[in-house]
Parts: structure tokens; sequence; C-alpha cells
């Protein structure tokens, strides 16, 4: 936004003095499917989207 105000495309940053919240950490531990979970989702997309053997 503060580019737009600079190139002049808006007038002013309505973004200015907005306060963010603040972020939350998420897990940092990587969660993995199962064979079968990956298989149930492979499923639910159909016959036209189904990827090929050696992207398993």
């Amino acid at each position: 936004m503060n580019t737009a105000e600079i190139l002049g495309y808006i007038p002013w940053n309505p973004c200015r003095g907005v306060q963010l919240p603040r972020i939350e950490k998420g897990e940092d531990e990587a969660i993995f499917l199962t064979h079968a979970e990956f298989s149930l989702i492979v499923e639910g997309m159909g016959s036209g989207s189904r990827p090929s053997r050696t992207s398993w």
C-alpha cells in the first residue's frame, strides 16, 4: 500500500496506523498421512484427477 501511495495509484494509504494481530506460532512438528489416509483422499478426488503411481 505504501508503494501504491508513492506511485500515485491511491491518494493515501488506508492501512497506515493499523495494528496487526500478533501471529501465534504453530507447531514445528511435521505431520504425515498414512497410506490409508492418502488412499482415501485419492479416492475422493475421482478418477479424472488421480495422480500417477510414481508420485506416491
